[in-house]
C-alpha cells in the first residue's frame, strides 16, 4: 500500500491510496498505463466477495466458512458484529478464491438453512454514494 503525502514532506494524509480507489503510476507498466492501488495492493474483485445475510446470532466465522468451503477455497469469512456488544449483526462475508466458486455457492446457498435460519447469500458490492457521517442532503442555496 502507499500512503499519500501532503504538501508538507513528512506529515501523511489519513487515507490510503487502496482505500481511495485512485489511479497511481507504476513504472513496470506500458508507458502511460496505469493501475490502481486496489489493483497493486492485491485487493481481490467484489465478483469474489460474497454477502450472506439473514445470519442466526449464533453464528461464527468457523460455521459460516465451513458451510460455504465445500463449493470452493475460501480466503476470508467473516461476521459483522455490533461494536458496542460483539454480538453479530446478523450479516457477514465470505471471499473465494475464484469466481465460479463464488457462483455456484450463490447458486447453492442462496435461501437455505444455516443455524435455523433461512439465509440470503449474493454478490458483494462496493459501498458507494453513501454519505458522510451525518447523513446527506443539501443546503438548497440556504446559508
Amino acid at each position: 500500500m502507499r500512503t499519500l503525502w501532503s504538501r508538507r514532506v513528512g506529515v501523511p494524509r489519513l487515507k490510503i491510496a487502496s482505500e481511495l480507489g485512485i489511479a497511481v503510476p507504476c513504472a513496470r507498466l506500458a508507458r502511460g498505463a496505469v493501475r490502481t492501488a486496489r489493483e497493486r495492493s492485491g485487493v481481490l474483485p467484489m465478483a469474489r466477495k460474497l454477502f450472506v445475510g439473514g445470519l442466526s446470532w449464533n453464528t461464527t466465522q468457523e460455521s459460516l466458512m465451513q458451510a460455504f468451503s465445500q463449493f470452493g477455497t475460501v480466503l476470508e469469512a467473516k461476521v459483522i458484529t455490533d461494536r458496542e456488544t460483539g454480538r453479530s449483526r446478523g450479516f457477514g462475508f465470505v471471499t473465494f478464491r475464484d469466481e465460479a466458486s463464488a457462483a455456484q455457492a450463490v447458486a447453492k446457498l442462496d435461501g437455505s438453512q444455516l443455524d435455523g435460519r433461512t439465509i440470503r447469500v449474493s454478490e458483494a458490492h462496493d459501498k458507494e454514494g453513501r454519505g458522510g457521517r451525518f447523513g446527506g442532503g443539501s443546503s438548497q442555496g440556504r446559508y
